[in-house]
This record gives C-alpha cells, sequence and structure tokens, in this order.
C-alpha cells in the first residue's frame, strides 16, 4: 500500500548482449545474474557444441561464480539467436543442466519444439507454435529426469567442483555453507556393471541413490556398482 516498505526479497536478472561469466558493473547496481551469451556462443560456436569443452568450462564456472559471489543463466536456445540442434537435444539439455550457476530453458527445447519457416527473418522460426501434440517423449523423459535431480541437489548448481576423472568424465559438486550440506557426484558414459569411486564424495556404508534410473545403491570400500542406463 502507499508509504509502505517494500521488503520482499526478489532476483533481478539482466539481458546485456554478449555478456558472459566475468563479474562486471551490472552486479553492483542491484542485478543477482545476467544472461550468459557465452554457453551458446554469439557464432555458435560456445562450449555447448563442444563437448570434449565441458569439463574445462564446468571447473572455470564453479570457479569463477563461486569466487566472484554472482550468477549467471545459460542458454543453449534463443529467440533473437538460433534454436539448438532438434537432433542433438538430450546432449545439449545434459550440458545444460549439468551447469553451474543458472539456466534458462527456452520453451519447447525440452520437447522437442521444431524450428519453423519464417520468411525474411531467420529469428521468426525460433518461435513457432508450442508442440502440444507432437511432443518427444524420449526428450521430455530425460529432461524431466535431470532436471528434477538438478531441482532436489543445490551443490550442482552452486557448488564447487572437483573433478574426478576425464574418461569416463567424473565430478563430484559439494555445497556447504549456511548449515546446508549437499553432495552429488555425477558419472558420464556409464555401462551396467560400471564401478564408480566416491571415497571422496561419500562415508563408507552410505545409501545414494541414482537420480536417473532411481536404483539404490550402498557405499563399500569407497564404490558403488551401478546399473546404469
Amino acid at each position: 500500500k502507499p508509504g509502505a516498505e517494500f521488503t520482499d526479497d526478489f532476483f533481478m536478472v539482466g539481458e546485456v548482449w554478449g555478456m558472459g561469466i566475468p563479474r562486471n558493473e551490472y552486479y553492483d547496481f542491484g542485478f543477482d545474474a545476467l544472461i550468459n551469451f557465452s554457453f551458446q556462443g554469439e557464432g555458435f560456436e560456445g562450449p555447448v557444441y563442444r563437448p570434449a569443452a565441458l569439463p574445462g568450462i564446468y571447473q572455470t564456472y564453479a570457479d569463477t561464480l563461486n569466487q566472484q559471489n554472482t550468477n549467471v543463466l545459460s542458454y543453449i536456445s534463443s529467440h533473437d539467436t538460433k534454436l539448438f540442434p532438434r537432433n542433438q537435444l538430450i546432449d545439449g539439455l545434459t550440458a545444460q543442466l549439468l551447469l553451474p550457476g543458472g539456466v534458462e530453458i527456452f520453451y519447447g527445447d525440452e520437447t522437442g519444439r521444431p524450428y519453423v519457416s519464417s520468411g525474411s527473418d531467420i529469428t521468426m522460426g525460433t518461435r513457432s507454435y508450442m508442440n502440444w501434440n507432437t511432443i518427444n517423449k524420449d526428450i521430455q523423459s530425460h529432461f524431466q529426469k535431470i532436471s528434477r535431480f538438478r531441482a532436489r541437489n543445490l551443490a550442482l548448481g552452486a557448488g564447487s567442483h572437483l573433478e574426478l576423472s576425464r574418461s569416463p568424465f567424473i565430478f563430484q559438486r559439494e555445497y556447504n555453507k549456511a548449515g546446508i550440506k549437499n553432495t552429488v557426484v555425477v558419472a558420464w558414459e556409464q555401462k551396467p556393471g560400471s564401478t564408480i569411486d566416491v571415497s571422496r564424495a561419500f562415508s563408507e556404508g552410505d545409501l545414494l541413490r541414482d537420480a536417473y534410473t532411481q536404483y539404490g545403491y550402498r557405499v563399500l570400500n569407497g564404490k558403488v556398482t551401478v546399473d546404469a542406463d
């Protein structure tokens, strides 16, 4: 009401064309995050198109954002640029949803919404109708599993990053602030029967759950043997 002091907290995001993850003056004047153009790349050459670059990107993002005490919103598709290749969305969404910092899901990436012909304005093709009647169930199911994992685990977006293995790529994220502790281990390219060393993240006897299959495993001799999807 008029005259009342506004006390509700809120999260303010800015869009400044071309900005990446380094801290700048916008954070000094009220912004909590800026949209990160560098993950897709202005010429679409960003690390989301280069899977081999992701280990270094994850480490850099986690270190930089935590040291700066800043945040970003990273995208892989945009109404102003282009849609991530529709036949690679499972890979693209995986790379994005496991990023440190905030992530911005452009509508239809989670369902395989197609690009449409747009005449002279190529960006208009990125703004097609939502594909309610032609949802790609494989993409949607994959997105739901990883996005729920992300939502449940603060460490994935806000924690410190520790690479445990490069090939196969395995990493640990840990958040431990203000009495909140959360730790996850993410392992790529696992097969049924693969053994993962989790001794740096979890204690002997801990019961863990695979967020993708929902199978449970107990830590024995610092390791778990998984029945991976």
